[in-house]
C-alpha cells in the first residue's frame, strides 16, 4: 500500500491516480488517526485562513470561467490537493511506524523509475502510456518531464540524506538495509541526469545544509562578522539587479541563451501581473490565460480579473512564453498577492519553527523511536523547503505541486502533530517526551 501510495504521486501517465490512491490510503490509516483540540491552535488555523482566502480569491476572480472545475483543480488548484496532504496527515497519531514503512517505499519507487528512465536512455527512447521517459540527451522519468522528475526524485536523495546523518536511530535503519545504498545512488544518478540546473543547483544547497557546518560555527571559525557578511550580500544582490537591468536595456542580442530570454520576459510578466493588484493578485491560473480584462478598483493596489481566455501550452508558448512563470514566487505574487505569498510563507516558517523546537530539545528527550522520528521529520522538512524554495527561483509549482512536494508535506503534517505530542504551547516536554535526566526542561 505505501509502495502504491508513493508511485501514484511519483508519476504523471495517469493523473487520477494520486487522489485515487489518497482516499484508499485515508481509509487504510483511518483507525490511526485522531485530530486533537489543541491542534486547532495554529498550523490549522493558518491552512483555514489559506483555503478560505483562495476561495475568496477565485470567486471574486471569476478563476472558474472558461474552464471546468476537474480540470481546474489538477492545474491550477493543486495547491488545495497538498494542503489536504498536510491535514490528513497531521492527523495521523505520532505512535505510528509511518516513517519506517512510507520513506523506504518512496526510495525503492524512486530506484525503480531510475532503472526504467535509464534503459529508455541508453536503449533508446520509448514512451509508457504517452509519457516519453528520456530524449536523446536526457532522463524524463514518468513525470512528463525532466524538471519534475528531478524535484521528485531529489525528495527521495534528501530522504537518504537525513538518514544518513543518524543511520541507527533513523526510521529507515540505513545500515542495516543494503538496499538503500543501491537505491540512493540510482536515485542520485537518475537526478543528475535529468540535467536540471535549477534542481541540481537546489539539491546542492539543501545538501550543504545538511552536511555543512552551520553559520554560526563559520562565524565562530573564521571570524566573519554579521557587519562583514551582510556587506557581501547587499553587493552580490546588486551586481545581479545591475547585471538584470543592464540586460534589459540592452535586448536579446547580448544574452544569446533563449532559455535566459524566455524566463526574463516570464519573470516580468508576472511582475507586471503582480503590480497590477499587489494585495490579493488576480486569481489562480490567471498567468494560464490571455486577453485578460481587469477592472482596477483601486489602481496599483487592488484589481479583479473580469475575463480570460486559457489556452493550450503551444499557444500560450508562441504567445506569452509559457503556462507558469517558471518562478514560483513571482507567479504566487502575480496569482495571489501578497496576501497569499504571505500566509503560505506563513506556514513554512510556522512549521520550521516546530522542527527547531524539537531539534533543540533533543538533548533532553530520552532516547526512543517516537523521539528519532520527530527529529527526522525536523531536518528532512528543512531540507525540502530549501530545496523546493531555491528551485522555486527558476522553477514553476515547485511547492504546489503533488509530484514535486508531496513528501515534504506529509513530513510537515508528521512534524506537527509530533511537536504537538511532544512539547506544550510554553515549549515543556510531555507525551513520550521523556526527560533523560527526569528533571524539568529548564526552557
Amino acid at each position: 500500500m505505501h509502495a502504491l501510495f508513493a508511485f501514484a504521486h511519483m508519476q504523471d501517465i495517469v493523473p487520477i491516480l494520486a487522489p485515487a490512491s489518497l482516499v484508499v490510503y485515508v481509509a487504510w490509516l483511518l483507525p490511526s488517526t485522531s485530530f486533537p483540540r489543541g491542534l486547532l491552535r495554529r498550523e490549522v488555523l493558518i491552512v483555514l485562513l489559506l483555503v478560505l482566502y483562495l476561495v475568496l480569491n477565485m470567486t471574486i476572480n471569476h478563476s472558474l470561467q472558461g474552464i471546468g472545475p476537474v480540470a481546474f483543480f489538477r492545474n491550477q488548484g493543486r495547491l488545495f490537493y497538498v494542503l489536504a496532504l498536510l491535514v490528513l496527515f497531521m492527523s495521523l497519531r505520532p505512535g505510528y511506524r509511518l516513517e519506517e514503512h512510507l520513506y523506504p517505499a518512496a526510495v525503492y519507487v524512486g530506484a525503480a523509475i531510475a532503472v526504467v528512465s535509464f534503459a529508455s536512455l541508453l536503449l533508446g527512447p520509448f514512451s509508457i502510456g504517452g509519457v516519453r521517459l528520456s530524449s536523446d540527451i536526457r532522463l524524463q522519468g514518468i513525470m512528463g518531464g525532466h524538471n519534475p522528475t528531478s524535484a521528485s526524485l531529489g525528495l527521495c536523495v534528501l530522504v537518504l540524506a537525513v538518514a544518513l546523518q543518524d543511520p541507527e536511530l533513523g526510521p529507515l535503519r540505513f545500515r542495516a538495509r543494503p538496499g538503500l545504498w543501491v537505491a540512493g545512488f540510482l536515485i542520485l544518478a537518475a537526478t543528475l541526469s535529468a540535467r536540471s540546473r535549477g534542481y541540481t543547483i537546489a539539491l546542492i544547497v539543501a545538501l550543504g545544509y545538511l552536511f555543512l557546518p552551520s553559520p554560526r560555527d563559520l562565524f565562530v571559525r573564521y571570524r566573519v562578522s554579521v557587519r562583514r557578511l551582510a556587506f557581501i550580500a547587499l553587493l552580490g544582490i546588486t551586481l545581479l539587479a545591475g547585471a538584470g537591468a543592464l540586460a534589459t536595456r540592452l535586448g536579446p542580442d547580448v544574452i544569446r541563451d533563449p532559455n535566459v530570454v524566455t524566463r526574463l520576459a516570464l519573470f516580468a510578466r508576472a511582475a507586471r501581473m503582480g503590480l497590477e493588484s499587489p494585495l490579493t493578485g488576480l486569481g489562480l491560473g490567471t498567468f494560464e490565460q490571455t486577453d485578460v480584462a481587469i477592472d482596477r478598483v483601486i489602481p496599483g493596489v487592488f484589481a479583479v480579473r473580469t475575463s480570460g481566455r486559457y489556452v493550450t501550452e503551444r499557444v500560450a508558448f508562441d504567445v506569452e512564453g509559457g503556462l507558469h512563470a517558471h518562478n514560483v514566487y513571482l507567479q504566487l505574487f502575480a496569482e495571489t498577492g501578497l496576501l497569499g505569498l504571505g500566509l503560505l510563507g506563513l506556514l513554512l516558517v510556522t512549521v520550521l519553527l516546530d522542527g527547531r523546537a524539537i531539534l533543540r530539545r533533543k538533548g533532553v528527550f530520552l532516547a526512543s523511536d517516537e523521539t528519532s522520528r520527530a527529529c527526522f521529520n525536523a531536518r528532512l522538512t528543512a531540507s525540502m523547503i530549501i530545496f523546493l524554495g531555491v528551485a522555486g527561483m527558476a522553477a514553476g509549482y515547485t511547492f504546489q505541486s503533488p509530484g514535486t512536494s508531496w513528501l515534504l508535506w506529509i513530513a510537515m503534517g508528521r512534524l506537527i502533530r509530533q511537536r504537538h505530542a511532544a512539547l506544550g504551547r510554553s515549549g515543556e516536554v510531555k507525551a513520550w517526551a521523556v526527560l533523560s535526566d527526569a528533571e524539568p526542561n529548564p526552557a
